[in-house]
C-alpha cells in the first residue's frame, strides 16, 4: 500500500522535477533498468517521455512535455505608428508565464493581457520608424520551450504622395519627365493613373529614395485636358494619390501688370503666350475678383479685362484660360496686401476701464493706417504705428459700454481694410447682489454659500474682509451665480464682513457688510468644551433619536406627543445620550462631540478629518 502511494506522489511531482534538471543525451527506446532495493531509477527517452522504475519492479511512464506552437495571429497587416490593443496569438500549449516578442524592436509588446493554453492576448505598438516587411513572432514558455512563427506579421508601407513636379504635359505627348516626391516609397513602386487607365502610361519608374521617384509618362490624344489622378502603388499594395495636370498646347509666357490693388476696376491685362485662338475664355473663382472679358489679338497675345472689389482678399488669384477644345492653362495675378490684424493684447476689459494701453499686431500697417473698434462704447484716445507689424493704442471703455465681443479694424487711405473678427471683449463689471446664507458661526468648516449677481466668469475670485475667515473652492455656475466654501476660525471676530469679487480682466465689486460672524449656537453642542478642538467628533442627532431603544417604544406603542409619557421618554433619551457621550469620550478621549461645526483648533486652523461616531454611540445605547 505504501509503495502505491509513493508511486502516485512521484507521478504527480516528477514532471516539475524534470523541468528543473539540465538537458542530457538519452537513447531511444531505453528499457527500464533494474532498481536497487531503495532507490527508483529514471530514464528520459528520445521522444521526451520518462520511465521510472521503482524498487519493487513496477514502472511508471510519464508522457513527453510537448513544446508550444503558434498557429496564427489575429492581425497580419500592421501599420507604422499604430497601436493594436487587442492583438491575439492563436496556438497551443501556452503557459500562464509565457512571454511574446518580435524579432525586431520596431514592434514592441506593451502588455500581455491574458494567456490561455490556446491563445495569448496582448497589446503591441508599431514604431513610426518601422521598416516595411515581414517579421517573426516568438513565444517563450521557458528557456528551453520556445516557438517561432516565421513572417507572422507584415509591416505595411505608409506612402505619402506630396508633390508631382512636372513640365507641361500635353495631350498626345510622350516622354514627359516627372518627379514624384513624398515619403514611404519602396523599391519596385509603380505609377498608376486611375482616371485615365490605358490612356496615360508610365513607361519607366526609377526609385531614387523612399522620398522620391522619377518617371517618364506617355499621354494619349484622347485624354481630356484637366487635373487627373496619379497613384503610387508600393509592392505591398499600399498606395497614395495626388493630381497632375494635362493641358493642350496653350501657354502663357508673360502677364502685365502682375499686381493689382484692391478696388481696381476694368483694368486691362496683357497676356502673352502661344496657341491662343478665338473662343478663348477666362475664368476666376475667387470672390471679389472678376474677369469681365477677354480679346484675342493674335496667336501669341490676348487682352484680359478684370475688376477687383475693395473687399477682395489679398494674395495670388488663379486665372484659368480655356480653349474651345477644353485645353487649360493657368496663371496668377496678385492682389496687393491690405492691412492685416492678427491679435490685440490685452483682448478684454471691463466696463469703466480708462486709458488702458493695448498692443495690436498684424502686417502691412502704414503711416496713414487708422485703427477702429466696432463698438460705440470704446474710445481710441490715441495710437502710434510702431512698425508695419505693430500698433500701440490707448483705449477707454465707457461705464455703459455694451458687454460683448467686437471687431478690430485697420483701415488704409485707399480703403484697404483688415478686420480681426470678434477679437476684443467688453466684460460686464461684476456685481454682487446677494450672498446666502449671509453669515456663519465661529468654528464652522467649509460652510457652502451662494453668491448671486452678474458679470461673473470662470476665473472670478471671492474674498472676505477681516481676519479669521477663509473662503475657498469658488465654483462658477453661470454668469449670475457662484458657490463657495467658508471656514471661520474659532476665535474669529464677531462682526460684519465686506465681500469682494474680482474678475481676471480687472473688474471688481464690493458688497459692504454683507457677511456676519456670530457665536457658536450652544444648543447644537452635545458634549464637551466649545473652546477645545484638538479631537472633535460628530454625530447625527436625528439618527440617534430614531434608532434609540426608547424611541422604538414610542413607535411600537404609538405614544402621542400630547401625553406626558411621550415627554418622559424623550427626557430619558436625552439623558441616556449624554451618558453615552461621556462613556465614548472617556474611551476615545474626544474633547468635543457635536452635530455640525467644531472643526477648527484653538488657533482657528481647520481640522479636516472629523470622525462620525453616530454608530458607536448607538452601540453604547444598546448595551
Amino acid at each position: 500500500m505504501k509503495a502505491k502511494l509513493f508511486n502516485i506522489i512521484l507521478f504527480l511531482l516528477f514532471p516539475v522535477f524534470l523541468l528543473a534538471l539540465p538537458g542530457k543525451e538519452v537513447t531511444a527506446e531505453v528499457k527500464a533498468p533494474a532498481a536497487t532495493s531503495t532507490t527508483p531509477k529514471t530514464v528520459v527517452n528520445q521522444d521526451g517521455s520518462t520511465v521510472i522504475t521503482n524498487p519493487d519492479g513496477t514502472t511508471v511512464v510519464i508522457p513527453p512535455v510537448l513544446p508550444c506552437e503558434i498557429k496564427s495571429v489575429s492581425t497580419v497587416k500592421l501599420y507604422p505608428g499604430k497601436c493594436y490593443p487587442d492583438f491575439k496569438i492563436n496556438g497551443d500549449k501556452f503557459i500562464k508565464s509565457a512571454l511574446a516578442r518580435f524579432n525586431s524592436d520596431s514592434i514592441g509588446v506593451d502588455n500581455i493581457l491574458e494567456v490561455t493554453p490556446s491563445a495569448i492576448k496582448l497589446s503591441i505598438t508599431v514604431k513610426d520608424t518601422a521598416k516595411p516587411g515581414k517579421y517573426d513572432l516568438i513565444v517563450q514558455n521557458r528557456p528551453e520551450d520556445i516557438c517561432t512563427s516565421k513572417n507572422a506579421v507584415h509591416v505595411m508601407s505608409k506612402p505619402v504622395l506630396s508633390v508631382v513636379l512636372q513640365k507641361e504635359i500635353k495631350q498626345g505627348s510622350s516622354g514627359n519627365e516627372i518627379t514624384v516626391s513624398g515619403a514611404g516609397f519602396m523599391d519596385g513602386a509603380k505609377l498608376e493613373f486611375p482616371d485615365a487607365s490605358g490612356e496615360i502610361v508610365a513607361r519607366s519608374v526609377s526609385f531614387k529614395s523612399d522620398k522620391e521617384l522619377k518617371a517618364s509618362i506617355d499621354v494619349a490624344f484622347t485624354v481630356k485636358p484637366k487635373e487627373t489622378g496619379i497613384r503610387v502603388v508600393n509592392p505591398d499594395g499600399e498606395s497614395a494619390s495626388n493630381k497632375i495636370m494635362i493641358t493642350t498646347a496653350l501657354g502663357v509666357s508673360g502677364v502685365t501688370p502682375q499686381v493689382l490693388p484692391q478696388g481696381a476696376d476694368n483694368v486691362e491685362i496683357s497676356v502673352k503666350g502661344s496657341n491662343f485662338v478665338k473662343g478663348l475664355k477666362a475664368e476666376i473663382k475667387d470672390e471679389g475678383f472678376v474677369a469681365n472679358n477677354i480679346f484675342v489679338l493674335s496667336e501669341s497675345e490676348a487682352v484680359l479685362s478684370v475688376s477687383v472689389a475693395e473687399t477682395a482678399s489679398v494674395g495670388k488669384k488663379e486665372i484659368t484660360l480655356t480653349a474651345p477644345d477644353g485645353g487649360l492653362q493657368k496663371f496668377n495675378i496678385t492682389v496687393s496686401l491690405r492691412p492685416l490684424v492678427f491679435s490685440i493684447m490685452p483682448n478684454e476689459m471691463p466696463q469703466g476701464t480708462e486709458n488702458k494701453i493695448v498692443t495690436i499686431t498684424g502686417n502691412n500697417f502704414g503711416k496713414d493706417t487708422q485703427i477702429k473698434i466696432s463698438s460705440p462704447g470704446i474710445r481710441i484716445n490715441n495710437f502710434e504705428i510702431k512698425s508695419a507689424q505693430q500698433v500701440v493704442a490707448v483705449l477707454t471703455v465707457s461705464e455703459r459700454a455694451p458687454g460683448g465681443v467686437y471687431d478690430i479694424l485697420a483701415v488704409n487711405p485707399d480703403g484697404g481694410t483688415g478686420v480681426l473678427k470678434k477679437s476684443f471683449t467688453v466684460n460686464l463689471k461684476p456685481e454682487l447682489k446677494i450672498i446666502s446664507p449671509a453669515g456663519a458661526v465661529q468654528g464652522v468648516f467649509e460652510q457652502e454659500v451662494e453668491l448671486k449677481g452678474q458679470g461673473f466668469t470662470r476665473e472670478t475670485s471671492v474674498k472676505l474682509s477681516g481676519e479669521g475667515i477663509v473662503i475657498s473652492a469658488v465654483e462658477y455656475i453661470d454668469s449670475t451665480k457662484l458657490t463657495a466654501l467658508v471656514t471661520v476660525g474659532a476665535k474669529a471676530p464677531m462682526e460684519k464682513r465686506d465681500v469682494y469679487v474680482f474678475n481676471p480682466d480687472g473688474g471688481n465689486f464690493m458688497l459692504n457688510d454683507a457677511f456676519g460672524i456670530s457665536k457658536v449656537d450652544k444648543e447644537s453642542i452635545y458634549y464637551g468644551d466649545i473652546n477645545k478642538f484638538k479631537k472633535p467628533a460628530m454625530v447625527n442627532k436625528k439618527k440617534l433619536f430614531l434608532e434609540h431603544p426608547y424611541y422604538k417604544t414610542i413607535v411600537r406603542e404609538n405614544i402621542s406627543s400630547e401625553v406626558a409619557k411621550y415627554w418622559l421618554i424623550v427626557n430619558k433619551i436625552n439623558e441616556s445620550v449624554k451618558d453615552a457621550y461621556k462613556k465614548i469620550q472617556k474611551r476615545y478621549d474626544y474633547d468635543l462631540i457635536g452635530e455640525v461645526g467644531f472643526v477648527t483648533d484653538k488657533e482657528g486652523n481647520p481640522v479636516k478629518d472629523i470622525p462620525d461616531i453616530t454608530d458607536a454611540v448607538i452601540h453604547e445605547l444598546e448595551r
